[in-house]
């Protein structure tokens, strides 16, 4: 043996060099190979040696992070932190090849990592921004401070729980900060937090719904969105040997607990919490508790009226109430008069008038009252001619064969009545379909009735459902076509002009602004002003004191008539009496009596530029030209092309030009403005170069006002009018821009 170690120790001093240049070879090779196996080993590729790690590849390739390497956010972005990397990824890689790795894997990205230099350093300086369609996101609302006594990560938001969306946000995780332990619309529950008060106006099922008149009256967003959030994100007790199989009943806060597992560690959410979900929630199945096994189902009826079925041959049509998912509780607030509360229920709610108010506004427990009251007599009325059907039926020989379908008929027609009956909602519940049960049950007993020889005496239009498209009549003013009114001293028949003239609504009312009868309401020839009948007393009646508006002036009918002598054709053609002529100057334009801008002052003003609420600007190059050089027989308007007169040939299109521009300035501040219109509590708290945005809103309204009476459309002052109308729809944009986020 000790000649052995000296023959070696002999060897290594004779080939000392030659080993020295070996060593040098070995550890060159060494380095190079490690440098390379770094380099191979930071290429996304790399991770596919691993078959385990396919699909976290694949999510990663199809995600808005593929073109940034793994190593970029899975290493800390320090050289100590890319150091400590490199072992644990070395360590990985020898578990896999000796089969020693586990199939749980894991991954922590630091927040240091995501804030870096070059990739999402000023987010947290970004302020909201729109996470989806109608909902904003405040990075540094979340980060910067403790929320419900967590410090949130940036991958407590972007996570990986589903293979397929790679560091993408999971919803879940929201909805379980924002609901769990908390009352649904309170707190981190308020709907307002992150949807924010809808801008737009929906339409829905038919029906136009306004969210901005519901918040201004303060109902809750929970009257009508009620069943949007299911499941309670508890923690079973079994989810902690998920991880700590050997746990022991140690004592600790949520507080620690959840900065151990969030803030130190990521752990996704669910590895512990049961799932929340939120969103839009099917309504049907929750109508009612389940309380039938033992009570029996003592709102069947009830809840067969509100989803619209349970009739006989009658198509079903769910309430709009149930349309818009409002449970029953939206409306039964109440306790019932002379109910008990038990100490396992509370008292029965009752549902009221005011309940109506409470959400639609002042008016609707009048529209209740309306739908009741008409509701009961439609079926005492419906009632008593089944029984008559019945009785007539019967007396031909109860038992006869041939009468077996006519007894069908009525007892089908029975039916529909009692479940009209046994609802007693008497139309509140479902309007339509309620009716529609009756209309049906009585055109049966009417058809049982005809096959005996004995046919009903009623009137259909009593029991006539509208048609869908009425939206007036179809969802709240169920009802008027059958009763008469009186306007103007006559009898306004609804049923007449809607069902059987096929009237709109929208021909005499203002649908914006809901009640309001539009002028042209009066002016009812295009129907009634038979050729030849001149007899305008006959449904005008005396005129004598009536003063309307015409032309932004008040005009006098008692004056021109009585006084004057003018008769009624003085001023509204003969054939076509709904007219108004637009020729006054037979009488008025007499140059000895007044000057043009007498009366037409607003004309006047935007000539000399100073018209406008809003301000003053320069006058119009035609302030000194006298108002008879364009018009030449007043007060007929400028002809088109009527420029040309004066102006070079190019002048005949110049006021076609200057009118488009004008009325496109018009209506987007008319656009503006009804968007105003419902937002102005929120305008009262927004202020825009020192003005606030009510006071934006109204002077706006002012000057369009004024716009509108001045009517030119450019040709009186087309640089002032534009200036107007442009600046005060950028200042009411400003304002609503600061009510939208």
């Amino acid at each position: 043996m000790p000649n052995l170690l000296i023959d070696f120790w002999q060897f290594l001093k004779e080939h000392r060099k030659a080993l020295r240049r070996a060593a040098l070879a070995v550890a060159v090779l060494l380095v190079v190979a490690a440098a390379v196996f770094v380099r191979v080993s930071e290429s996304p590729r790399f991770c596919l040696s691993c078959h385990i790690m396919k699909p976290y590849y694949d999510a990663w390739a199809e995600s808005s992070h593929n073109d940034v390497n793994c190593m970029e956010c899975h290493h800390p972005p320090t050289l100590g932190g890319h150091i400590a990397s490199k072992f644990r990824a070395v360590s990985q890689v020898v578990q896999y090849f000796t089969g020693s790795y586990g199939t749980r894997l894991w991954a922590e990205i630091q927040d240091a990592a995501c804030l870096s230099e070059g990739c999402h350093d000023t987010r947290l300086l970004s302020g909201r921004v729109a996470f989806k369609e109608g909902i904003a996101f405040d990075h540094a609302f979340h980060l910067g401070e403790m929320r419900r006594g967590k410090k949130l990560r940036c991958t407590s938001c972007h996570s990986q729980i589903v293979i397929g969306t790679h560091i993408e946000v999971t919803e879940s995780v929201c909805f379980t900060c924002h609901f769990k332990g908390v009352r649904l619309g309170q707190g981190t529950a308020d709907c307002l937090l992150c949807h924010g008060p809808p801008a737009e106006v929906v339409t829905y099922k038919g029906l136009t719904f306004d969210h901005g008149d519901y918040l201004a009256r303060k109902v809750p967003c929970t009257k009508c969105h009620m069943h949007v959030v299911e499941g309670d994100g508890a923690v079973p007790e079994t989810a902690c040997y998920r991880c700590h199989a050997d746990r022991a009943d140690i004592p600790i806060s949520p507080e620690e607990l959840h900065r151990i597992h969030v803030t130190d560690h990521k752990v996704e959410c669910f590895e512990c919490h049961l799932e929340i979900k939120h969103g839009a929630l099917e309504l049907s199945p929750m109508l009612s508790p389940n309380c039938a096994s033992c009570h029996g189902n003592m709102h069947a009826a009830a809840e067969s009226i509100y989803v619209g079925t349970g009739g006989l041959d009658t198509p079903n049509v769910g309430d709009a109430m149930f349309d818009a998912q409002v449970s029953c509780s939206g409306c039964h607030v109440a306790p019932s008069a002379g109910a008990v509360e038990t100490p396992t229920a509370a008292a029965m709610p009752r549902a009221s008038a005011e309940s109506c108010v409470a959400c639609h506004g002042a008016g609707y427990d009048r529209v209740l009252a309306g739908w009741q009251r008409d509701t009961r007599a439609a079926y005492r009325k419906g009632a008593a001619l089944t029984a008559a059907a019945r009785a007539a039926v019967y007396a031909t020989g109860a038992r006869d064969p041939a009468r077996a379908h006519a007894r069908r008929l009525i007892a089908e027609a029975e039916e529909n009545l009692e479940l009209v009956a046994a609802d007693a909602s008497w139309g509140a519940h479902n309007i339509i379909y309620a009716n529609a049960l009756m209309e049906t049950a009585v055109m049966k007993a009417d058809k049982a009735a005809r096959s005996v020889g004995r046919p009903l005496s009623y009137a259909p239009a009593a029991f006539r459902v509208p048609k869908e498209g009425d939206t007036c009549a179809w969802r709240c003013h169920f009802g008027l076509e059958r009763r008469p009114i009186t306007v103007r001293g006559k009898t306004f028949d609804h049923g007449r002009h809607l069902s059987r003239e096929g009237v709109e609504c929208a021909s005499c009312h203002d649908l914006e602004r809901h009640g309001v009868t539009l002028p042209t309401a009066y002016n009812c020839s295009a129907c009634h002003h038979v050729k030849g009948e001149r007899d305008c007393a006959r449904c005008h009646g005396d005129v004598s004191r009536l003063t309307v508006t015409y032309r932004d002036r008040d005009f006098n009918h008692g004056v021109h008539a009585a006084r004057s002598g003018l008769a009624c054709d003085g001023c509204h053609p003969a054939d076509a009496p709904s007219l108004v002529r637009g020729d006054c100057s037979s009488c008025h334009h007499r140059p000895r009596d007044k000057t043009c801008r007498d009366c037409h002052a607003v004309a006047a003003g935007t000539l000399a530029g100073t018209g406008a609420p809003g301000g003053a600007g320069e006058p119009s190059p035609m302030a000194k030209v006298a108002c008879a050089e364009c018009h030449k027989q007043p007060p007929v308007p400028l002809a088109e092309g009527g420029c040309a007169e004066c102006h070079p040939a190019g002048y005949a299109r110049i006021y076609s030009v200057w009118r488009k521009a004008s009325q496109g300035n018009y209506r987007k501040l008319s656009v503006k403005l009804k968007e105003g219109r419902n937002r102005l509590d929120a305008l009262a708290r927004v202020t825009v170069d020192g003005r606030s945005g009510v006071e934006i809103y109204e002077q706006s309204q002012a000057d369009l006002k004024w716009a509108g009476a001045d009517g030119s459309w450019g040709a009186h002052n087309n640089k002032y009018l534009n200036e107007i109308l442009q600046r005060d729809a950028e200042a009411l944009e400003r304002a609503l821009a600061q009510t939208r986020e």
